[in-house]
């Protein structure tokens, strides 16, 4: 003879194995074993939607429909950001040509109003810089363009990204402003950087 006893989420299948009764209906010298266990579950499966009353289910399907826009738009605004505020980095880099494009004018024009000491004026600052600065043009977008090339000058990175966004921009005014005051192959031996307006336009962009 077989009786069901319930435990919890559990359902078993209880065998007797005495005849003998209490009178409170319990069944003493039970031998159950486990045949099938259900465990109640969060997520209402299929059946259990369906006997939901039809305006319950719309408003629980609405709720999870308004959720699921909320978070992928989240997300696609959050990408968006991501996107803009990343410099636009080349994926390889970028050959001479286009390197001398997006060199601005230095500003400043060597050997002005030299005071016969080796130092001449600059119109950046009332600080005066070596009259054989800024350094040439061509010499320089040479430097620039084997620094580039090989990803660092003298140890320090020359990223060089070539997108028109601010950051992109705030790199490559860093990385020119690098090769300018290393320029005589040692770091920190070149032109200083009111030799050029490179600082002054990096400062600018904040």
């Amino acid at each position: 003879m077989r009786s069901p006893c319930k435990l919890a989420c559990f359902t078993l299948d209880c065998v007797q194995t005495s005849d003998r009764y209490v009178k409170d209906k319990r069944i003493r010298n039970l031998s159950c074993f486990s045949t099938t266990f259900k465990r109640s579950l969060s997520v209402p499966n299929s059946n259990s939607l369906s006997s939901l009353p039809s305006s319950r289910l719309q408003s629980s399907q609405s709720k999870r429909s308004i959720k699921m826009q909320f978070i992928t738009a989240f997300i696609t605004a959050f990408l968006a950001l991501t996107v803009i505020a990343a410099p636009q980095a080349p994926a390889s880099p970028p050959d001479a040509a286009t390197i001398n494009a997006l060199v601005p004018a230095y500003g400043v024009t060597a050997g002005q109003s030299p005071d016969g000491t080796g130092n001449c004026v600059t119109p950046i600052a009332p600080k005066p810089i070596p009259c054989s600065c800024p350094a040439d043009r061509g010499a320089y977008l040479g430097k620039l363009d084997f620094a580039v090339k090989n990803g660092s000058t003298l140890g320090l990175p020359a990223p060089f990204p070539t997108g028109p966004d601010k950051a992109s921009e705030k790199i490559r005014l860093q990385t020119m402003l690098s090769v300018m005051q290393n320029f005589n192959g040692s770091v920190g031996v070149g032109c200083p950087a009111i030799s050029t307006t490179f600082k002054k336009n990096l400062d600018a962009l904040g």
